[in-house]
């Protein structure tokens, strides 16, 4: 996987992180009591995976935005805050691009086990840009 795909991916995982300790456990329980997802591109129809792309995208340049602000938060209270603001700005990034937050997050774990999905995404990143 090159750097490029790389920092991608961990831009989208971004979510999961901004989210926080609490959500990051639901969607972990969310994803126990589903099972895992099947790997593979054919699991996601072309419009889940062009849809995931760009979402991811949008995700990427909202971490960017948010992560120094976070990052220099005077205190505790004025991080959750903004990490509530960006937080719902990657949610809403995720709705605009078609998919439920539960979808993306299905499909992003996908990438990172399943190279052929990974390379599908990346085809259409380069797409995009």
């Amino acid at each position: 996987m090159t750097q490029s795909i790389a920092r991608t991916i961990a831009g989208a995982a971004v979510l999961a992180l901004v989210s926080g300790p609490m959500a990051v456990s639901n969607v972990s329980a969310q994803s126990a009591q589903q099972g895992s997802p099947q790997a593979g591109p054919e699991a996601f129809s072309e419009g889940q995976l062009k849809a995931f792309a760009m979402a991811s995208l949008e995700i990427q340049e909202l971490n960017e935005k948010w992560q120094p602000r976070i990052t220099d938060a005077e205190d505790w209270s004025e991080k959750n805050d903004l990490q509530k603001e960006a937080r719902q700005e990657m949610v809403d990034a995720v709705g605009e691009a078609g998919l439920t937050v539960q979808n993306y997050n299905q499909i992003h774990q996908a990438t990172q086990v399943d190279p052929e999905t990974a390379q599908k995404v990346q085809e259409y990143w380069s797409e995009l840009r």
